[in-house]
């Protein structure tokens, strides 16, 4: 096995732990950042990330997109964070939140998506 398979085969288990966890519906846009090249946000949505996801994904801000507040270290969970814009265009960024924030928003049914 090559270095290059290790690494593939790695990358790919590390996806596989994203699959399964739902999209929540963000109530508010007021803690999203939009510098407005892309537009108008519509919606967004969060999710929490996986165990290990917290060292691999850069978090952008220390805000909580949910409540606005920073969460302290002992209190923080990953998530990440997918803004959709009107042009139907999403973006995903990494954050850190508190995990009953998370909770508390209206989970769908739908998969979130999984980071490149």
């Amino acid at each position: 096995m090559t270095e290059i398979d290790e690494s593939d085969r790695e990358w790919e288990h590390f996806r596989d732990t994203f699959r399964g966890i739902k999209r929540r519906i963000l109530p508010s846009l007021a803690h999203i950042e939009n510098d407005r090249q892309l537009g108008p946000i519509r919606r967004a949505f969060i999710s929490s990330d996986p165990p290990g996801a917290e060292h691999r994904l850069p978090r952008t801000s220390p805000v909580c997109p949910v409540c606005g507040l920073t969460p302290a270290i002992e209190e923080r969970v990953a998530a990440s964070v997918e803004p959709e814009y009107e042009t139907g265009f999403n973006v995903m960024f990494g954050a850190w939140a508190h995990s009953h924030c998370i909770a508390a928003c209206p989970q769908t049914p739908e998969d979130r998506g999984v980071p490149w």
